[in-house]
């Protein structure tokens, strides 16, 4: 994995943080969204010849995302799963959580700032499960 965290390296020290662009009226905030997230990685990651792809695993009343990194060298590196509780029985429900956890997932693997995060307040409870994984 030297090559892929030689580049990540790199290309954190080209990122900024994700803008804050989204609205939560029910909390009257403001947010990065997942498109922010990767709007604010996808010049760096490029350069860098990284990519990544977040793998949906089976969770009873959760949503969990997995995030891989990827090098073009062809190293990889699994980085733990997010569960995020489903809030709401519902497609909805279930798209909002799985949203929130890709977002989270690939912002912690990052180090990435996204400013104040006011709009999970609906998934905090439970706190989201993170657990670590070996590289791939």
């Amino acid at each position: 994995m030297k090559d892929l965290f030689a580049a990540l390296v790199k290309a954190q020290a080209q990122m900024g943080g994700a803008v804050r662009d989204s609205a939560n009226p029910f909390f009257k905030s403001k947010y990065a969204d997942l498109a922010s997230v990767m709007e604010a990685i996808r010049p760096a990651f490029a350069a860098h010849g990284l990519g990544f792809i977040q793998i949906i695993h089976d969770a009873e009343n959760a949503a969990c995302v997995e995030t891989m990194l990827i090098h073009e060298s062809g190293e990889t590196f699994l980085c733990g799963k997010v569960s995020v509780p489903v809030s709401k029985a519902d497609a909805q429900g279930a798209g909002s959580s799985l949203t929130y956890g890709r977002r989270y997932s690939l912002s912690a693997i990052l180090s990435l700032a996204t400013d104040e995060d006011d709009d999970g307040n609906a998934a905090s409870k439970p706190t989201p499960k993170i657990s670590p994984t070996q590289g791939a």
